[in-house]
């Protein structure tokens, strides 16, 4: 059984992941800064909202300090932070009293009409209701990924796709083309202060206000930057 070829020099892999990371982190202060209601609904959301940002987070960390050993970690949680994501819009917004009781009782997801809730459904159920813009980028970013990534996950062809190659049998670091991934990883995270801010007493405060200004322009130079004609930005 033969080794891979090494991975060829990633010119702007690593330094787009390292710029995810910032991008990433210019989100905690502006959260800090949101008065939120102390309610079952808002507790429940804010916590969901913060797991997706850290698992946002730390897969951009991983692919910026260990790319040749890590993306497939990375990818796992890039998986957990759509269905942290969506939840946590699902109980910020269209959820109702009944679906959060039975969400934290049963520890699992409701059903609707019969079908139990899932990041696909809830990305459309979301986007209804919290009216994002441009329509259909969310639903289409997870319809796209979610499959992928649960097979990562699962054990399916995708993983075996990752690490078998004609080369032989090993970890195939992705190219340059895996930035892509990493900016659908930060929209995502910025949705994360629309649906906060959706829920915050204290929307137009100025405390406020000075933190959301640097942060917005922050993020517009990073997807300039980074990913021009593929990433728009989405906001409530």
């Amino acid at each position: 059984m033969t080794q891979p070829a090494p991975a060829p020099d990633l010119q702007n892999l690593v330094p787009a992941a390292l710029e995810s990371v910032t991008a990433i982190d210019g989100c905690y202060p502006v959260l800090a800064k949101m008065e939120l209601p102390n309610d079952e609904r808002t507790n429940v959301a804010i916590a969901l909202l913060y797991a997706s940002v850290e698992q946002a987070r730390s897969a951009c960390f991983l692919v910026a300090h260990d790319v040749h050993q890590s993306v497939f970690g990375a990818l796992i949680l890039l998986r957990s932070q759509v269905d942290q994501l969506m939840r946590a819009a699902f109980f910020a917004g269209p959820a109702t009293a009944e679906e959060l009781a039975f969400y934290l009782g049963e520890d699992e997801l409701p059903r609707r009409d019969g079908n139990k809730l899932g990041p696909r459904s809830l990305a459309r159920i979301n986007e209804a209701h919290f009216g994002w813009t441009p329509a259909g980028r969310i639903p289409i970013t997870v319809d796209n990924s979610w499959a992928t990534l649960s097979g990562m996950t699962h054990g399916g062809r995708s993983l075996l796709n990752y690490y078998i190659g004609e080369d032989g049998i090993g970890a195939y670091p992705p190219n340059d083309e895996f930035v892509e991934v990493l900016t659908n990883a930060v929209v995502l995270s910025h949705l994360v202060i629309a649906i906060a801010l959706s829920m915050a007493e204290n929307q137009e405060a100025d405390d406020l206000q000075a933190v959301l200004r640097p942060w917005y322009d922050a993020g517009h130079a990073y997807f300039t930057k980074w990913a021009p004609k593929v990433v728009t930005r989405t906001t409530s």
